[in-house]
């Protein structure tokens, strides 16, 4: 989360004449091996601007709308996946013993 918040902070900064964000710049971040088109349907999902010349008011670019677009530019459910699997999809936590079982093995 903190490396997270540092890019959001990055992305924040990068501010355009106007003091919003560009939408090039987010592309620029999230385009190692993702496609543009990717990019910009996630950012209209979330009900952002998000044509290739748009911009984004810094008020609306949110840590918590920067966390879910990074959920769907890069999910990871294998990471998922595997949580589920070893508590047996019960619950949003590890138990000392699971975590410990998970790390030994």
């Amino acid at each position: 989360m903190t490396c997270l918040k540092k890019h959001w902070m990055r992305m924040c900064f990068l501010t355009n004449v106007n003091g919003k964000i560009p939408v090039r710049g987010i592309t620029r971040t999230f385009a190692s091996g993702k496609t543009e088109k990717g990019i910009f349907q996630a950012l209209k999902d979330l009900g952002l601007p998000s044509g290739k010349n748009d911009e984004i008011e810094h008020s609306d670019f949110t840590f918590d709308i920067f966390y879910a677009l990074t959920q769907k530019i890069c999910p990871r459910t294998d990471i998922e996946e595997l949580f589920k699997k070893i508590n047996g999809n019960k619950t949003d936590y590890l138990t000392v013993d699971q975590l410990v079982s998970f790390l030994n093995e």
